[in-house]
């Protein structure tokens, strides 16, 4: 059964230290999944990512309460909150919103130095006038995700050492992000 949107931080401020950090870290997983464009097991930043991209593809059709598989309720309880906090003290989510600021600040930044380089190269290469910066939106993805995944989180970082949870490898849905929670997850910067 979820917990009403109000009390759910009360709830994350007397949980232990160890569970937030869990649902820190299940935050950034599905995070990272939703927009990771490896697939199959191929992602060269976590190895949770295959199992997150198959729980972010079930989270987006399930509706049952009493659903069985691994971390789907806790997963959609703990982003409904997400979605809805607007606390900035919360354990939870402050944490995370500032492990993605963080990641989306590096982000803009390596996608200056690569535009200046890029240009750089091309003034080199015609002994011409500065060609216009090219838009790296391929690419923005695939950085977010590396910068995100190498990121300290003040509080989830030590989380990112243990070793996977058993019951991830035990979904057995298909991969693939569904853009209604993608939506949910980024509608907060």
């Amino acid at each position: 059964k979820s917990v009403p949107h109000e009390n759910t931080f009360a709830v994350f401020e007397n949980s232990d230290k160890q569970q937030v950090l869990r649902l820190q870290h299940r935050l950034l997983s599905l995070r990272h999944a939703a927009k990771c464009p490896h697939d199959g097991g191929q992602c060269p930043v976590t190895h949770h990512c295959a199992g997150m991209k198959r729980l972010w593809k079930h989270m987006a059709v399930c509706k049952d309460q009493k659903c069985l598989v691994p971390y789907c309720i806790s997963s959609r309880s703990v982003l409904s909150h997400y979605r809805r906090c607007k606390d900035a003290r919360c354990r939870l989510c402050g944490p995370v919103r500032e492990t993605i600021h963080r990641s989306r600040e590096t982000t803009k930044h390596k996608q200056a130095i690569q535009q200046q380089n890029m240009q750089t190269q091309a003034l080199k290469k015609n002994n011409a006038t500065p060609t216009p910066a090219l838009d790296p939106s391929a690419q923005e993805a695939h950085l977010q995700i590396t910068t995100l995944a190498q990121a300290p989180v003040s509080a989830a970082s030590a989380l990112a050492q243990q070793p996977p949870q058993p019951q991830q490898h035990q979904l057995l849905i298909q991969s693939q992000p569904q853009p209604q929670l993608q939506t949910q997850l980024h509608q907060h910067p």
